[in-house]
């Protein structure tokens, strides 16, 4: 909470900034600023007002050392000082302060206090509002602490007059709570002299009005003479501590508006010294910070434990608690008299539990309570513990934010435990500004390229963002309501950036609607509902309370008639067992208010919701959720016409306007066994692919190379880049993974991957159910959507790295004795997720798809150019953009009971090939599947395990032969081959290269794990029930989209090739329907170019797709269309690339044809009776979706790529854009 003010004086006298040079003007003049010949309370008005100007607030320090040069002056005049001339005063004296860094506050915060929410201007007061906030807190709210009556009142009163003059300042100013400027900095700012005149009377008080503010609140004389300033004062370096209003003969200034509330601290803690209550205080300050710490640090993975049978004791302000299998965290707040010895002995307590915890590693976190003194603190090297220095303000932002959870923290002190141990130099910083720093590069102290980081310099501020976020983003604020005829104030955090929509802190099924004049609150109508309702209780709340919010424009005004005392929806249900118990039937009864009972009295209304509401949410329409609308809105204009005003007219159009019927709908109910990859039964949690493990093995790879290693800076010529790619691979990172993983015992290993990649599949697929109703209700900003495509890639990298970490237990089978921990499996994922990038480069060099750069950097770090990278990342945003419109188009299909013959019939002959291939037919393969997945089912666990012979019997009495029993494990079933690298017979040696799709070898392809057991043991059959139905979908996508890869000279080769003609066929058809909306077009397919065509050609030159006779703008347009996978890795870089030009030659043929278009026109225009005067011929490349190619060759693609996601989406003019530039000149 220490303000600038307190940091010792640069100028090297050691004394503290106020007690030295804060009155000094820091510029080129030598000659003191003469105040003398001016009105000194004019000067001081306009001096405070300049204060309460945005512009100003990284100026503050400035500001105080005119103020104090002012005061200083015993003369004066009375003149009044003109604007413009105190602007060259400040300009010549004042241009610049060495102490000033940008404010880390928000311009206006707020403090919750007896009455509701005051306005605060915090300047530049280390932490804002947090010490005072919580010390009123301490003192006032929490029933255990006991303070005396008199202490308590001269608080209260206090309070009051600075919490009350700072908030009358902001309703006079219309300032708004938690406003943000970026104040740039530079010279003083001043604002025009009215609005100078406008603040000056905002901040000051004739004798009169002191009078009645203080008689309002009940304050005395004797209070506001602690805090006052009188001319006889003689100091006048702590005006801005303890005296920020100024008294002159007639009337109150508050000449130090941004230290209210710091005056106001410093004051409780004078008085809390005078009634000897002090170290009281400081202890139920840091056992209140406490108590409130332990949900937070519960949320963020710390679970606390006893050494003792004893129960926990919640007054001691410090604990034990588990994190990891292997980690346990000592945290505690630092005492006043840094009592190290007594942190020692329980350190030595936890390493004497020689049944626990004797060989657990320790993180130390040592919080630092704020109390208004400096918060500055060095990281030091702590012996064998990894030790954390956070001060409490800066824990309560990572827990805000949700930056780190437990392991992160404990990755952040081993890091920099290693950092300091090496002579890694840090200047005092808090620990926020250095968590910042890490988390900005990639969770690493990795700078840059360039050079070699051996410390961190000037890191203050760093963590701003984080500060402004942690108040803007939750919102916390109060708001008035109505309980038992009572006005109660009610603290809110905001749920969505998106909404004004909040829940009351702690309950999140108590939903304000704060946009509208008075509050608007929506709850179920009793608390006391069953447990198992908890989640539809919520979802109920937040579908009205959307809604609601969706009317503000409509009834903003109307409403506002009716004043200020705020209005309360309830809803309740006939019978809660309806709404969780099993439908017996989905038919429901159209809905209209009256379904609804709406019950109006007063400020109240009562909604009865329907169990045919639940029903009609389980549909991609939003039926029912127009009916609520309707009832909302028919509630309302009751509430209006009771109170005689007039009721919002036109009921329907405004229903078809807020909701069109469509999937705009808040509320999506859905049943596990629609989409068994949406069922939460057992699902555990999950990690993510950890940037922190990526950077320390691209901070270790040149050590973990050796003699293998370039030199720096080296050029590499094509060879040798393959030669540093396969050493990466094969030299660095794989045998470390051996080394890892041959430690660990793989059971367990294996049994975690599982869990974690269940736990993923999961997650991604209810990520992929709740997109479109979030796009139709306007929850997906540009920021979220970037999110969500960050998330879905992250999701993707883990699970593909986990199937693949899964293979090689599964191949090798080489066990330890090491129950994994989290972060051992955080840096397995890691590792294989470098050995996938680093050999999916080495693919890029040797298919020569584009040259790359690779190089030891000057840091140390092997670095590239990662042209192909960004080229990549450019591909998948279009990627994801085209996923999200299958989502949305196939939204309808989440719904299957809705939906009784959406199935897919499977193509004509795939059984009989499929069983002459794998003598097991498609059908039974994935009957067997279906079984196995009831079989786990039953198991109800997270992962599923059986003895083979056991798994045999319950199939053969599930009437399955032994033939296909051990065809469809042959087919199914990964199992041991010795080493990972060795090519089972019958396989390629694409297989088992990780990096590669579509392997046979894969999880996606195999998800059944064999692993063998001891002789006297059968061998066990492991699974993932999620991973299972993945696998039916793999199998069926594949076989669809033609990449399925079947035996040479098969059966299955055979079928596919029919299928990928009935696509492309397909493809032209569903064009041909689109491109049929423009009437205006002559359309015209499958046009041959041959010996024997009417159009006639010396060779075959093939047929035109589509040939579109655009006679508006003289086009002759000719498209080739073909159904080609989209490319998903560097290997399908090429094998796309093949197909176009080298090895099918799609591009090549088509330039034929486009040519003997261009040639013979007027053929063309007579055979189709057409005037093709002054036409021109163009061609387009017609695709299913995205290719990679297009954006690879960029400006050199000889012909424009189009997908069948932009005509379906923007029709013709999708294709024609492309001729009215570029190609139209060719």
């Amino acid at each position: 909470m220490a303000s600038k003010r307190n940091q010792l004086c640069e100028c090297g006298s050691g004394k503290k900034y106020k007690k030295c040079c804060i009155d000094s003007p820091l510029s080129s003049s030598k000659r003191e600023p003469k105040f003398s010949d001016y009105n000194k309370l004019d000067l001081i008005k306009t001096i405070s007002s300049l204060s309460l100007v945005p512009d100003n607030s990284d100026k503050i320090i400035r500001l105080e050392s005119i103020m104090n040069q002012i005061l200083k002056q015993k003369d004066e005049g009375k003149e009044r000082i003109e604007v413009e001339t105190l602007k060259e005063i400040c300009k010549s004296n004042y241009a610049f302060n060495a102490m000033e860094d940008p404010s880390e506050n928000c311009f206006t915060e707020i403090i919750t206090y007896y009455g509701g929410d005051y306005i605060i201007y915090p300047g530049i007061t280390e932490n804002g509002n947090y010490v005072l906030q919580r010390l009123l807190n301490t003192i006032f709210e929490i029933q255990a602490f006991t303070f005396s009556d008199e202490f308590k009142s001269q608080i209260n009163e206090a309070a009051l007059l600075c919490l009350g003059l700072s908030n009358q300042i902001s309703e006079k100013l219309g300032s708004k709570r938690y406003e943000i400027y970026d104040a740039q900095g530079g010279l003083l700012f001043f604002p025009s002299e009215v609005k100078i005149n406008q603040i000056t009377k905002a901040i000051e008080l004739s004798e009169s009005e002191m009078e009645d503010f203080l008689s309002k609140y009940g304050i005395s004389l004797e209070t506001l003479h602690y805090f006052l300033f009188e001319n006889s004062n003689q100091d006048t370096s702590d005006i801005f501590i303890n005296n920020p209003i100024y008294k002159d003969e007639s009337s109150y200034v508050i000449a130090s508006p941004t230290t209210l509330s710091y005056a106001l601290t410093n004051y409780i803690w004078e008085v809390s010294g005078k009634h000897e209550n002090r170290a009281y205080l400081e202890t139920s300050y840091k056992i209140y910070w406490w108590n409130e710490a332990q949900l937070k640090l519960q949320k963020m993975g710390f679970a606390r434990f006893s050494l003792n049978k004893d129960k926990v004791d919640h007054n001691n302000t410090n604990g034990y608690y588990q994190f990891d299998s292997d980690k346990v965290a000592f945290i505690y707040i630092k005492d006043s008299k840094d009592d190290f010895k007594a942190n020692l002995e329980n350190l030595k307590l936890l390493h004497s539990d020689k049944k626990k915890y004797s060989d657990h590693q320790i993180l130390e976190i040592e919080i630092i309570p704020v109390f208004g003194v400096e918060t500055f603190t060095l990281q030091e090297n702590i012996n064998k513990n990894f030790k954390l220095h956070i001060p409490m303000p800066e824990f309560d932002i990572l827990s805000i934010l949700k930056l780190a959870d437990a392991i992160d923290l404990w990755k952040f002190a081993q890091i920099l435990h290693n950092k300091i141990a090496n002579g890694f130099r840090i200047i005092p910083s808090s620990f926020l500004d250095l968590f910042k720093f890490y988390v900005d590069k990639d969770y690493s102290f990795y700078q840059n390229d360039n050079y070699s980081l051996d410390g961190l310099f000037g890191l203050i501020s760093n963590a701003k963002e984080w500060r402004i976020n942690s108040k803007t983003e939750p919102d916390i604020h109060t708001r008035i309501k109505e309980i038992d005829t009572y006005q109660v104030n009610i603290k809110v955090q905001r749920i969505s950036s998106l909404e004004s929509i909040y829940h009351q802190q702690n309950i999140e099924t108590n939903l304000l609607l704060d946009s509208y004049f008075q509050p608007i609150w929506v709850s179920p109508q009793s608390i006391d509902f069953p447990k198992e309702a908890g989640e539809i209780v919520k979802g109920l709340a937040n579908v009205i309370a959307f809604w609601i919010y969706q009317l503000e424009d409509i009834f903003f005004e109307p409403l506002k008639l009716l004043g200020d005392k705020p209005i309360q929806f309830e809803f309740n249900v006939s019978d809660w067992k309806d709404f969780i118990e099993p439908l017996p039937s989905l038919e429901a009864q159209e809905l209209s208010h009256e379904s609804f009972g709406p019950i109006v009295k007063d400020n109240l209304i009562i909604l009865t919701i329907p169990i045919d509401f639940v029903k009609k949410a389980y549909s991609p329409q939003n039926e029912g959720e127009r009916g609520l609308l309707k009832t909302i809105i028919f509630s309302l204009n009751t509430l209006l016409e009771n109170s005689n005003f007039k009721k919002v007219e036109n009921i329907e159009t405004i229903i078809n306007n807020i909701a069109p019927l469509g999937t705009k709908k808040k509320l999506n109910v859905y049943f596990p066994d629609d989409n068994l990859l949406k069922d939460p039964t057992n699902v555990r949690g999950y990690r993510l692919l950890q940037k922190h493990d990526v950077s320390i093995l691209l901070d270790n790879l040149p050590t973990l190379l050796g003699l293998n290693c370039p030199k720096k800076d080296k050029e590499l010529d094509r060879k040798e880049k393959q030669d540093l790619l396969n050493d990466i691979t094969k030299v660095a990172f794989l045998p470390l993974l051996k080394d890892r993983i041959n430690r660990l015992d793989n059971v367990d290993l294996l049994i975690k991957l599982i869990e974690f990649n269940e736990a993923i599949i999961f997650r991604r697929e209810l990520l992929k159910f709740q997109i479109p109703s979030k796009i139709a209700c306007g929850l997906q900003d540009e920021k979220s959507n970037k999110e969500l495509i960050d998330i879905l890639s992250d999701f993707d990298k883990t699970t593909i790295s986990i199937r693949c970490l899964i293979e090689h237990i599964v191949a090798e089978q080489v066990s330890g004795h090491v129950s994994p921990s989290m972060t051992d499996i955080d840096e397995l994922v890691a590792i294989m997720n470098q050995v996938m990038e680093w050999g999916a480069l080495s693919d890029q060099i040797y298919f020569n798809i584009m040259d790359e750069r690779i190089a030891v950097l000057p840091s140390g770090r092997i670095g590239t150019d990662k042209n192909l990278e960004e080229a990549f990342r450019h591909f998948q945003k279009i990627k994801s953009r085209e996923g999200v419109a299958d989502v949305i188009e196939n939204f309808i299909y989440s719904f299957p009971k809705l939906n009784k013959n959406n199935g897919k019939e499977i193509p004509t002959g795939l059984d009989k090939a499929f069983l002459a291939d794998y003598k097991i037919s498609f059908t039974r393969l994935f009957e067997f599947m279906d079984t196995l997945f009831q079989i786990g089912l039953d198991q109800q666990m997270s992962y599923n395990k059986i003895e083979v012979s056991t798994l045999k019997s319950e199939l053969l009495n599930n009437g399955f032969s032994i033939s296909e029993i051990d065809n469809a494990l042959a087919y199914l079933c990964l199992t041991k081959r010795g080493s990972v690298d060795q090519k089972p017979d019958g396989y390629e040696y694409y297989d088992i290269i990780p990096w590669r799709f579509n392997r046979r070898l894969s999880v996606l392809a195999k998800p059944l794990f064999k692993i063998e057991t001891q002789k006297d043991k059968e061998d066990l059959l492991f699974w993932g029930n999620k991973q299972l139905v993945q696998c039916k979908r793999y199998l069926q996508s594949q076989i669809q989209s033609g990449r399925y890869r079947a035996i040479p000279k098969g059966k299955m080769e055979e079928i596919l090739g029919k299928m990928a003609n009935e696509k492309g066929e397909l493809l032209v058809k569903d064009l041909l329907k689109t491109l049929e909306k423009d009437t205006k077009l002559v359309l015209k397919s499958e046009v041959k170019i041959n010996s024997k065509s009417v159009f006639y050609a010396y060779k075959d030159l093939g047929d035109v797709d589509i040939l579109i006779i655009d006679i508006a703008n003289k086009l002759l347009l000719s498209l080739e269309c073909k159904n080609i996978a989209a490319t998903r890795n560097i290997k399908e870089v090429f094998d796309e690339f093949d197909k176009l030009y080298t090895g099918s030659k799609y591009i090549g043929k088509h330039l034929e044809r486009h040519n003997w278009l261009k040639q013979n026109i007027d053929l063309l225009s007579a055979q189709y009776g057409i005037d093709f005067s002054g036409f021109t011929a163009q061609s387009a490349f017609i695709t299913n979706e995205q290719l990679f190619t297009p954006i690879l060759k960029g400006e050199k693609i000889e012909m424009p790529f189009i997908s069948k996601y932009e005509i379906e989406k923007d029709g013709y003019s999708s294709i024609l854009k492309h001729f009215l530039t570029k190609y139209s000149q060719q």
